[in-house]
């Protein structure tokens, strides 16, 4: 709770608010440590070096050598597994929009609402923030608009796009090789934003209803609890 209260008053300019916050947040972990450094106080060997484990990061390591030491590694080898070598761009050819009626391009209106609700999250390697996107969604209306329509009319990606920043996320507690790592991916928010609206505007439609009835994993109102109530054996 605290910590959402620092946020939003840093985000309203309310620095000295904020850093009053942040205070309170210092002292109870600094309280939250003594009292649990404090019951060590009798604590046998074991007990000692169980507690020194929780508080430092697990020596990840690949054939010997330091995982963070080997970023060209990482890099190499989730781009080697997010790769598709025998890709051929002609296969999507046919989901290209020859024809003028079949597109319909996106309004000023439909993009600045979609600008105006961007999630504040991380940017991607273009390191367009959130904020701004949010902040001026007015005056970035017209230009996205006409880059996403340019896109979607030529059926083309712009670049940048195609990039990400993938950091590398231990799956447990200890990982002796880089397929212990789990990718998390931060794609730039334009592309987020054009993935979106291919997804309402064109991928739901063109799924039929049957084939979803019995799928919650990527609708909006999926969930396991609804997956639960629908299984036949309960």
């Amino acid at each position: 709770m605290l910590l959402k209260q620092r946020y939003r008053l840093r985000r309203q300019g309310l620095a000295s608010r904020a850093n009053i916050v942040a205070q309170k947040i210092n002292a109870l972990i600094s309280r939250n440590r003594s009292k649990r450094l404090s019951k060590l106080s009798t604590a046998n060997t074991k007990e000692l070096w169980v507690a020194v484990k929780k508080t430092t990061s697990p020596c990840h390591t690949v054939n010997g050598s330091m995982v963070l030491r080997e970023p060209n590694a990482i890099n190499k080898y989730f781009a080697n597994i997010a790769s598709k070598y025998v890709y051929d761009p002609s296969e999507l050819d046919h989901f290209r929009c020859d024809k003028s009626g079949d597109f319909q391009p996106l309004t000023n209106i439909e993009v600045e609402q979609l600008l105006r609700n961007t999630k504040l999250t991380a940017a991607g390697c273009d390191d367009i923030p959130a904020w701004l996107l949010r902040s001026c969604s007015f005056e970035l209306a017209d230009i996205v608009t006409y880059v996403l329509n340019c896109s979607f009319s030529t059926g083309t990606v712009p670049s940048c796009w195609l990039n990400a920043l993938v950091t590398p996320v231990p799956k447990g507690l200890l990982s002796v090789c880089l397929s212990d790592f789990r990718p998390i991916s931060v794609t730039p928010h334009l592309s987020r934003i054009a993935e979106k609206v291919i997804v309402h505007h064109w991928l739901y439609p063109a799924i039929p209803a049957d084939n979803l009835i019995d799928q919650y994993a990527f609708k909006p109102t999926g969930s396991t609890t609804a997956a639960w109530y629908t299984s036949p054996i309960k």
